[in-house]
């Protein structure tokens, strides 16, 4: 590219912004740190006895925290030097700490270039939609709501910069005054704590997805252990008008929970437990009367639902982090409250 060539150009951010690119980059990374830990934490409330889980947890926890801070670290890393050129054929992104790297996109495989400037908004870019594909988050340009666009971020001389464009693309560029900006339900920015919480959501799903699937298998696809223990505590809890539940613990704190109640007090009991959770799987010890049955969670109509709520918490999960959490407030009440509703259906409904 020869100097000469240059119609336009500006640093993205000046060394004041740099530093606030650290922070940025800073608050990231805690924000990392703290939506992991809460995730570990609901794990080991759950898995702490399993050692060989522990060491795949781990290593899941690993790659999700390096995805995390390394998109943050990109953002600042790349924002350091980050240069926009314009000539008379194409827009020019530059970038480089130690080597250069450039991205040019000819004005001939651009279809719609569109300027957001005016009013109360500081924030001035240029957006430009392209035959390529590329975007802003395929370089580490912006994580913020241009993410899924390619743009000029923050241009201090918009007016001078859209008579020049309009020059040499040969089309209007598109002005988007208030009344066109993006909608506030739209408009979110990847550095507030909204994406925290989008972040730390689809992390409680995989926890729970995972937890459920792992119940699922090891009631119904392991060899369950048979066990003979004594009843030494047992409690009714009634449920409505139509049944109760007998809840029983034993001398080796195996829990059990059957439906309707039989006295089973300091009495030897025969079960099956399952071999990674210590649920029970089995009942052997009936007795004559026969509604009485075991309540386990997992197991017959149970396993449908809990299948579905899994299928249903993993994709929203794939779509977050797909995302990088710039969902809108409307999507959002999708992958949030239609898998809050399967959980309950799930466990509250089909129990």
């Amino acid at each position: 590219m020869m100097q000469s060539d240059i119609l336009w150009s500006q640093k993205a951010n000046t060394n004041v912004s740099t530093l606030r690119q650290f922070g940025y980059f800073l608050y990231e990374f805690v924000g990392a740190r703290f939506t992991i830990l809460a995730f570990i934490g609901l794990f080991n409330v759950a898995t702490y006895n399993l050692d060989v889980f522990g060491w795949i947890l781990s290593g899941g926890i690993s790659i999700f925290l390096y995805y995390i801070i390394s998109d943050a670290f990109s953002v600042f890393w790349t924002g350091i030097n980050l240069e926009y050129f314009v000539t008379k054929d194409e827009i020019i992104f530059q970038w480089g700490v130690i080597k250069i790297h450039e991205l040019t996109v000819p004005f001939n495989k651009i279809s719609k270039i569109s300027a957001l400037c005016g009013g109360k908004d500081k924030r001035h870019a240029i957006l430009f939609e392209n035959s390529d594909g590329f975007k802003n988050g395929d370089f580490g340009f912006s994580k913020e709501i241009y993410f899924n666009q390619l743009s000029f971020e923050n241009v201090r001389t918009i007016v001078s910069l859209v008579s020049i464009l309009n020059d040499v693309w040969g089309s209007n560029v598109e002005i988007l005054q208030n009344s066109k900006k993006l909608n506030w339900v739209d408009k979110i920015p990847s550095s507030s704590l909204y994406l925290k919480f989008v972040q730390l959501v689809a992390f409680i799903f995989l926890y729970f997805s995972t937890s459920i699937a792992l119940n699922l298998i090891d009631n119904n696809c392991l060899t369950s252990l048979y066990v003979q223990d004594v009843v030494i505590k047992q409690e009714l809890v009634l449920e409505g008008n139509n049944y109760d539940y007998n809840i029983m613990e034993t001398k080796e704190g195996y829990k059990i929970k059957l439906r309707h109640y039989y006295a089973y007090k300091d009495q030897e009991v025969k079960f099956y437990v399952s071999p990674l959770f210590k649920n029970v799987t089995k009942f052997d010890s009936y007795k004559p009367l026969k509604r009485e049955s075991l309540e386990n969670g997992y197991k017959g109509f149970n396993v449908v639902f809990k299948s579905l709520a899994i299928i249903v918490m993993l994709f929203s999960s794939s779509y977050i982090f797909y995302k990088r959490g710039d969902i809108p407030f409307t999507d959002l009440s999708v992958f949030l409250i239609f898998p809050i509703l399967i959980i309950f259906i799930a466990f509250y409904l089909f129990h």
